[in-house]
């Protein structure tokens, strides 16, 4: 959830401030992504104005087809140009342009979805229910009826994973969908199952259910049909163009480097590196209750139930910015200055988009050296700072460690190792393409690690494509790619 601004509501944190009051504040704009009926994922963001001419906003990603609300998030009073910033980097990095629409419609999109979804058992995240809810207008019929079409088109429960939801989650939803929906009753696309196919692919769909996913389907066949030539200056095209691009192009795009990526790679050079990473990283990940491990390093205490009780209230008490400092105080209080206070003092800052947070992570680097989280922040500083950072030396940080690592450290860490491949001259395709189904088979990290690591992978990937197409031309298509 994020939270950038300091709380001018008086006594209130901003999570009591939505709840309470901000149905009070007029809503000042509303946007929803294009091309959103034909998908039914919408992306929906719902503006409210301050008198102190700020903004808070509520973004609902909503999946009409079958979840419901997946994931809410927002932004508290912040300034304008907050708000504009975040329209143009989802245009630039997540590829979604927006279109301004009636309050009413976002209203009745985000109650279908949810009604929808309850029938198959699927609840609202709890960012919405424990927040971003109450950022609604109350449901009441002055808030005209619009009838919203949800579900496949025969109207049954329509699950696509375009790589978003790893496979142990995936996993879980077809379980749901076929206790509550029954065998037969529900449709299910999927986009990272088959290995040779790691970025995306459809399952052993019957042909009507490929009908039905229309978006990935035409497109995928419609750029398939094309000879490689055709296929190199399209992709140019759409590349140059990304700022302009419809929805549509930009989901030809994507196809289209998927397309050209496994043409100018090895299949042979994406098993030899995933076996590399599977290796690499082969490290023995629990959870943070079995102590001793890598996060609470120093604990002596041997109330293991209890200290993983106060890390998790902790941990959570940051996550909702619901009185984090009280609880990262009573942390210290209990537990002392050991390396895993500071984390959190850190991490709280971090949360909060503090200048302090760099600060004292550099302290605590300094302090607690061999500390794994401390050591992973600061390297990734490093790259903030523009100076390189060997990807070896930033996967022995992991393997080198004698105890075990925690999950919500490996979760960390692993959204920053995508960041130092991708900024490391010396990756190419194949490594990216065999990291996708590396971190398909973790089934510990978050699905919000998850979408962020696939989205920055594929536009990694997809810069590789257009690089590789600049040097060396359309004749070298569909032979072997080899940096």
């Amino acid at each position: 959830m994020v939270k950038k601004s300091a709380n001018q509501s008086g006594q209130l944190s901003p999570d009591n401030y939505i709840r309470k009051k901000s149905r009070n504040l007029q809503i000042k704009e509303c946007f929803i992504n294009k091309g959103w009926k034909d998908g039914k994922l919408c992306n929906i963001i719902i503006i409210r104005q301050h008198t102190n001419g700020n903004v808070t906003f509520c973004m609902y990603m909503v999946d009409l087809n079958c979840l419901g609300v997946k994931e809410s998030f927002y932004q508290f009073n912040v300034p304008n140009a907050k708000l504009e910033d975040f329209l143009n980097e989802s245009k630039k990095y997540y590829n979604t342009s927006f279109i301004k629409v009636p309050y009413k419609l976002v209203h009745n999109i985000i109650h279908a979805g949810i009604e929808f979804a309850e029938e198959y058992g699927f609840k609202p995240c709890k960012e919405f229910t424990s927040v971003t809810g109450y950022f609604l207008e109350e449901d009441t019929d002055a808030i005209p009826l619009i009838q919203i079409e949800c579900g496949g088109k025969d109207g049954k429960p329509l699950y696509v994973n375009n790589g978003y939801e790893s496979a142990f989650l995936e996993k879980q939803i077809l379980a749901q969908l076929k206790k509550t929906a029954g065998e037969g009753n529900y449709h299910f696309i999927s986009a990272i199952h088959n290995d040779d196919e790691p970025l995306y692919e459809e399952t052993d769909a019957t042909d009507e259910e490929l009908e039905i996913n229309e978006e990935f389907s035409k497109y995928k066949k419609e750029l398939e049909a094309l000879n490689k030539e055709d296929q190199k200056k399209l992709f140019l095209r759409l590349f140059k163009n990304q700022e302009k691009n419809e929805d549509a192009d930009l989901h030809r795009l994507y196809i289209l480097s998927v397309i050209l990526a496994k043409d100018i790679t090895d299949n042979a050079d994406v098993e030899e590196h995933l076996k590399r990473l599977e290796e690499t990283f082969d490290i023995n990940f629990v959870e943070f209750e079995v102590i001793p491990n890598t996060l609470l390093l120093d604990t002596n205490s041997k109330d293991i139930e209890k200290v993983s009780a106060l890390l998790t209230h902790t941990l959570t008490a940051i996550d909702l910015d619901s009185k984090p400092k009280k609880a990262i105080a009573y942390f210290r209080e209990i537990m002392g200055d050991i390396p895993v206070t500071n984390f959190l003092e850190m991490f709280y800052l971090q949360r909060k988009n503090s200048k302090e947070a760099i600060k004292k992570m550099k302290e605590c680097y300094q302090k607690y050296p061999d500390y794994l989280m401390f050591q992973v922040h600061y390297y990734f500083e490093l790259l903030h700072e523009r100076k390189k950072v060997d990807p070896v030396l930033f996967e022995n940080l992991l393997r080198d460690k004698q105890l075990d690592v925690t999950e919500f450290e490996a979760d960390i860490y692993f959204y920053f190792y995508t960041f130092i491949l991708l900024a490391d001259d010396n990756t190419d395709i194949s490594v990216l393409m065999a990291y996708i189904n590396f971190i398909k088979s973790q089934d510990f990290i978050k699905k919000s690690t998850y979408r962020s690591i696939f989205i920055y992978l594929n536009i990694g990937i997809r810069q590789k494509v257009y690089d590789y197409l600049q040097s060396n031309g359309s004749e070298n298509i569909g032979k072997t790619y080899i940096y």
